[in-house]
């Protein structure tokens, strides 16, 4: 059964970065980072390709593409969720989640230490070394063959717990079959995350529809609020 998004807070979000620059294994810090500061879906993700990213005036961008093949699976052939999907290649989710073009942040603005210089993010180093775009080794399509959506849902929980934040979350904790306890949260909460943190940068609602994909700027409206929220103070009431 699914569940409202729940974006990361202020605090949570300082730890959730903290964490996924420290995980052991390097697609994992990634792929958090990737989720969280460009606010695609999940099954975009699984299908990132090496052919979607590009450089304009020294920055690293992604394009997502409004249709492509599908690369996980060799040949002619196409995964299970494109099937699903009733397709022959990959496709966004929305009319409006393709063709968007998304810069790589190569830092952030923390909104929980409230400092005025941002602070450095390896976001780019990262995908530029997994997708060999600095000339050396790496992979066309992301870990080789793609990703199921499983693995991107296992790799959050495991930054969460890495990060400690269950008892940060409105929704706290979730029994994991191979992980145990951990902090209750899924990819599309960091994609509201990214919608959220658009907001405490004072971004206006149609460059937030155009980052994200949304068709319809009242989906938005959530984010926007949740933002005004915590500024207003109000979140921080329940801890009081």
């Amino acid at each position: 059964m699914e569940r409202d998004t729940v974006p990361l807070k202020r605090q949570s979000m300082h730890l959730f970065v903290d964490a996924a620059d420290s995980m052991d294994k390097p697609l994992k810090g990634m792929v958090a980072l990737f989720l969280t500061f460009t606010g695609v879906r999940v099954d975009t993700l699984c299908h990132l390709h090496s052919s979607w990213f590009g450089y304009n005036e020294g920055a690293l961008k992604v394009k997502i593409p409004a249709e492509d093949t599908c690369t996980k699976v060799p040949g002619d052939e196409v995964c299970s969720r494109c099937r699903q999907k009733g397709k022959d290649g990959f496709s966004p989710k929305t009319n409006a989640g393709g063709g968007r073009t998304l810069k790589i942040p190569e830092s952030w603005h923390n909104h929980h230490t409230d400092e005025s210089e941002q602070q450095p993010l390896d976001l780019r180093e990262r995908l530029e070394h997994h997708f060999s775009l600095d000339g050396g080794p790496g992979h066309d399509v992301i870990d080789g063959d793609g990703l199921s959506i499983s693995t991107p849902n296992n790799y959050v929980k495991e930054v969460a717990a890495e990060a400690e934040i269950g008892f940060l979350r409105p929704t706290g904790y979730t029994n994991h079959t191979r992980f145990g306890r951990v902090p209750d949260i899924v990819p599309h909460d960091l994609r509201g995350t990214f919608c959220v943190q658009l907001a405490r940068n004072d971004a206006n609602v149609f460059k937030m529809c155009k980052k994200t994909g949304h068709a319809d700027i009242q989906s938005l409206r959530p984010y926007i609020r949740f933002a005004e929220q915590e500024f207003s103070g109000d979140f921080e009431k329940e801890f009081i």
